[in-house]
């Protein structure tokens, strides 16, 4: 069994206020439900200082939670999603 994924509250905060700049602050639920996933990102967060958070994907066809056999990524929210998080070496 996976070890409960924490996230760091420093990291948290410091996230959800850059989504907050980027998407503005109504479109961020930083008191959203506690959720029985995605147990395998609590490795990584026992090795790294991080939060797991959840990407809105909209309302149109396609728009189910990740792990629905009707998800489909919506890719429009790449360029918001690499301003909030860049990954260098890319």
């Amino acid at each position: 069994m996976a070890p409960p994924l924490i996230n760091d509250t420093t990291e948290t905060d410091f996230i959800a206020d850059t989504a907050s700049e980027l998407v503005g602050l109504d479109n961020v639920d930083r008191d959203c439900a506690l959720v029985m996933a995605p147990e395998h990102f609590s490795y990584m967060l026992n090795h790294s200082l991080s939060a797991y958070i959840r990407i809105g994907n909209g309302d149109q066809p396609g728009a189910f939670q990740v792990h629905n056999p009707g998800y489909e990524f919506n890719d429009a929210i790449v360029p918001r999603c690499q301003s909030a998080c860049p990954i260098s070496g890319t």
